[in-house]
């Protein structure tokens, strides 16, 4: 049996004016997605936009259209 390890993922949220990019390292999409908003909210990047997780292979794992909201 294999032991599970925390994998790489691309993070990008794109609004309509910037795209925002970071590597995370998660142990899942849904965890990579709220560490990739928690990094956006602290760089006071706020509103609506798309944001999508991609696994390290370039598969995109995970796409939500909600807004980066204030915590």
């Amino acid at each position: 049996m294999h032991p599970h390890h925390e994998t790489s993922y691309e993070c990008l949220f794109a609004d309509d004016r910037e795209e925002y990019r970071l590597h995370v390292r998660a142990w899942n999409a849904g965890e990579a997605e709220e560490s990739f908003r928690i990094s956006l909210r602290q760089n006071g990047v706020r509103g609506p936009g798309t944001l999508s997780i991609r696994d390290r292979k370039g598969v995109e794992v995970l796409r939500t259209s909600r807004a980066i909201t204030p915590c």
